[in-house]
């Protein structure tokens, strides 16, 4: 819906230009791009939405328009393969834009006031799943050549359209489930000048195709000066990506000798993962200790954690003590029977996202219990050292650790324990 309101915002920027005649504009959907961003308690997704169509009519400085978003290009690019396809998937469902029933959204320009320069306040109605509202928002819009291009950066609260899937405004008890109500939004948009609808056209208007054409190596000259510094902002570090079939249960080259053969890096001595648990009124934090690494430079690789080595950070001296011992008994993680965890990298995939370099696939087994887990992560490696940075959570009761679950038992009242248990990882190793 973004790149659709930026597309007017584009064709707005045509109002800054001191023509008289009847024109009309028409919006480059190829050209142009909608960017959205949806926030969490811990952590946000991105992605994109494409515009289907959209034009703007100026008559004097007076401009109209309307432009139509095509719900159903929601794209998620923050994530890869199967977990962008889930997600991409949920948020065309029913708990979001209901994409089946509602295929597109509209934005209709109502008013565009320039400002300084080519600064523009646009005012207009977006509807979405047939609920209309008007919003406001700054633009940045510019002309040259018969081309117009817009940039904008707003913010809409979802809820307005009946979005209120994990809103804590509608809902309560979510804890770290939790989703704000807000979507960032930032257009780009490209248009072109059509041909001029109206006898009064001046001399110097051309179609759009002859415009088009005179811009044609500017612009492609322009598109690929953005790839090479998006790929220069964005590119991962040194280590290659690596992915895993679904049928694999090993690491990516456990097979190959040659990878048997290359000496990982030990993570062991430097490294730090901190745990934090939240319950009704509070939360409790500490580490646990990797016990054994097995990463080799390929990206292949797999980790022992020591579940005899819980500790809590938060309380001091016998409180501590209590809390980990209560932690390592059998209503949490039964270290007695299940003194090891492991994780087993199956997939490791480029990402893209402040922070963020890779997303990792892995099997996760406590308790003698496997689940597939997924997180992105910052990661940098030489040819003898390794480093990776990565926040995620996940929820305990896939485990068996149900303890003061309220998923599970009812009147706990504030005795609750939230399901999820989040995680915080500074890997850092040499060979």
């Amino acid at each position: 819906m973004l790149r659709q309101l930026f597309s007017g915002i584009m064709l707005l920027s045509f109002l800054g230009t001191t023509t008289l005649f009847a024109q009309s504009y028409q919006i480059d959907t190829e050209a142009s791009s909608i960017g959205w961003t949806g926030k969490k308690i811990v952590g946000e997704h991105s992605g994109t939405i494409g515009i289907k169509s959209g034009s703007l009519n100026q008559d004097g400085k007076n401009f109209k328009g309307s432009f139509v978003i095509d719900m159903s290009t929601i794209a998620v690019t923050d994530l890869q393969g199967e977990m962008a396809a889930n997600l991409a998937g949920h948020l065309g469902g029913e708990d979001f834009f209901d994409v089946a029933k509602h295929p597109e959204a509209t934005f209709e320009i109502t008013s565009a006031t320039a400002k300084v320069g080519n600064s523009y306040d646009v005012t207009g109605i977006l509807t979405m799943k047939g609920v209309s509202n008007t919003i406001e928002f700054p633009a940045n819009i510019s002309t040259e050549k018969g081309m117009l291009k817009a940039d904008a950066k707003l913010s809409i609260d979802r809820t307005k359209w009946g979005i209120k899937y994990g809103s804590s405004s509608y809902f309560k008890g979510l804890g770290d489930k939790a989703i704000k109500n807000e979507f960032d939004l930032v257009l780009a948009i490209a248009g072109a000048a059509s041909v001029a609808e109206t006898s009064s056209t001046s001399p110097t208007t051309r179609p759009a195709q002859v415009v088009k054409e005179e811009v044609e190596e500017e612009t492609i000259v322009e598109e690929i000066v953005e790839e090479v510094e998006e790929e220069v902002e964005l590119a991962p570090p040194a280590m290659p990506p690596k992915t895993v079939g679904a049928s694999s249960s090993r690491p990516v080259g456990a097979s190959s000798s040659r990878a048997a053969s290359v000496k990982g890096y030990d993570l062991t001595k430097e490294s730090t993962i901190a745990w934090r648990g939240d319950k009704i009124g509070g939360s409790h934090a500490g580490t646990i200790a990797l016990k054994s690494s097995d990463l080799k430079p390929d990206g292949t690789g797999s980790f022992v954690i020591d579940m005899e080595t819980i500790t809590v950070t938060d309380l001091q001296g016998e409180m501590a003590a209590n809390l980990a011992g209560h932690l390592s008994g059998e209503d949490f993680f039964d270290v007695a029977k299940h003194p090891e965890a492991t994780f087993e990298i199956t997939g490791l995939y480029p990402a893209k996202g402040e922070g963020i370099t890779h997303a990792v696939t892995g099997l996760l087994t406590i308790k003698g219990i496997t689940n597939t887990i997924n997180f992105p992560a910052y990661i940098t490696m030489t040819d003898n050292s390794f480093a990776a940075k990565a926040k995620f959570k996940i929820d305990r009761t896939k485990w068996d650790i149900k303890y003061g679950s309220s998923s599970f038992f009812k009147g706990l009242g504030d005795k609750v324990i939230y399901d999820h248990i989040y995680f915080d990882l500074d890997l850092k190793g040499a060979k």
